[in-house]
């Protein structure tokens, strides 16, 4: 999963989107995408690019949008064209002609390879040997996803205390593992996740990496070479991968406050008494 979205801040900046008169006869036949869209961000111009018909709608067809705040998503299109340059820090993101781009001093450089239609990157659990692992820039949630096949191979889950999570419809299973290395960087103690049975990747994708541990470096992703560079953010060894330990799911949509939807087996907010549908109005005594 390539996608992400990602505030671009463009003071003083000249963007345009043009859509084609045939890429809008497309429309009609498909609501939900436009094909043929050509962008140009300063000097740099992506063609034949897609977009979900309603971020083009929230924009304005055919708009020219001076110096302002456009809210999109990077799809598969921007990365086969260009090098996207992401530095989560300071929450910046640029595009890189893929002809001349080199890698900063420090960077480690990491085949980012296809494989199955999927881009993946080599990653270490527990100091074994590293397993291929789909790059998910949109995974917001966790920072690895494992197979259940793999982690009985490596049996990540013998001997360790296991809960649950809440991942969008699934309940997923989570562990701690002792040590992640990636990029040079070993992480230790990082919570993983098992992927659901019915959302398994093909056999030769291990699983998935996501936000909270890519987060910690500043990524240059070549599609057009198969490579990715990565920079620690200062600090990084020396910062532990957040976890969930209450336990406690909430849904914000309840007038009022807050609904719980979901409670981990064995958490400290089962321990309290918390169950699926309580309502929470006050926290600490405070109106929320």
């Amino acid at each position: 999963m390539v996608a992400m979205r990602w505030h671009c801040f463009m003071a003083g900046l000249q963007t345009s989107i043009r859509v084609s008169s045939s890429s809008l006869a497309a429309k009609k036949e498909d609501a939900s995408s436009v094909s043929g869209i050509e962008i140009q961000l300063g000097d740099l111009i992506l063609q034949n690019a897609s977009a979900k018909t309603d971020d083009l709608q929230k924009q304005g067809f055919d708009a020219k949008i001076l110096g302002q705040s456009v809210l999109f998503r990077l799809g598969e299109d921007v990365f086969n064209q260009v090098v996207v340059d992401v530095d989560y820090a300071h929450h910046r993101v640029a595009f890189r002609d893929a002809r001349t781009v080199t890698g900063p001093a420090g960077a480690i450089e990491l085949p980012l390879i296809e494989l199955d239609g999927e881009r993946v990157l080599p990653l270490s659990i527990n100091g074994a040997a590293p397993a291929q692992f789909e790059l998910e820039l949109g995974n917001v949630i966790g920072p690895l996803m494992v197979t259940p096949a793999y982690a009985a191979r490596q049996k990540l889950l013998e001997g360790r205390p296991s809960s649950q999570r809440l991942s969008g419809r699934y309940s997923e299973t989570v562990v701690s593992v002792d040590h992640l290395s990636f990029a040079g960087i070993d992480f230790a103690q990082v919570p993983i996740a098992l992927i659901p049975d019915t959302e398994l990747p093909p056999p030769s994708i291990t699983g998935g990496v996501g936000l909270p541990l890519l987060a910690k470096f500043r990524l240059i992703i070549d599609y057009p070479h198969s490579r990715l560079y990565a920079i620690p953010n200062a600090g990084t060894a020396m910062t532990s991968i957040e976890k969930d330990r209450i336990g406690l799911a909430l849904d914000k949509k309840v007038a009022n406050g807050f609904s719980v939807a979901f409670v981990s087996p064995n958490s400290p907010a089962e321990a309290a008494g918390f169950k699926k549908g309580d309502k929470i109005s006050l926290i600490d005594g405070k109106a929320v």
